[in-house]
């Protein structure tokens, strides 16, 4: 007999059992926990920040924050803002009060940089 664990409809992870009988084979699927939600599924199959869709975010630290609202002369509040539940903010472990430096990638202007700060939703 073999065990295989495999994704399975409505579940996180479920075994495969495959036994040998004379006929053929015969497949038991067994699943392991209750159903999941199917976002947070998709989240763990496919890391969106390898998507071609999706720009560079890195998180500013603490003296390129400050250097940055010193030389645009604004504070914190100025800032445009991006949810703490933003897919790639909690892939990077932002936390609330974070600059997030995002680099886009353009056809007419090369490279384009914004600047957010994490906020609570």
């Amino acid at each position: 007999m073999k065990a295989k664990k495999a994704g399975c409809r409505g579940f996180e992870t479920a075994f495969l059992l495959e036994k040998e009988r004379a006929v053929g084979k015969k497949t038991t699927i067994v699943p392991l926990g209750p159903p999941k939600n199917k976002m947070v599924l998709r989240m763990k199959e496919f890391d969106i920040t390898q998507h071609i869709l999706v720009p560079k975010h890195e998180i500013l630290s603490k003296e390129e924050k400050k250097a940055l609202l010193e030389k645009l002369n604004i504070s914190e509040k100025q800032l445009p803002k991006i949810f703490e539940s933003d897919p790639v903010i909690k892939i990077l472990n932002a936390k609330i009060g974070d600059v997030i430096k995002i680099t886009r990638k353009s056809l007419v202007a090369g490279e384009s940089v914004y600047y957010r700060i994490v906020i609570k939703e």
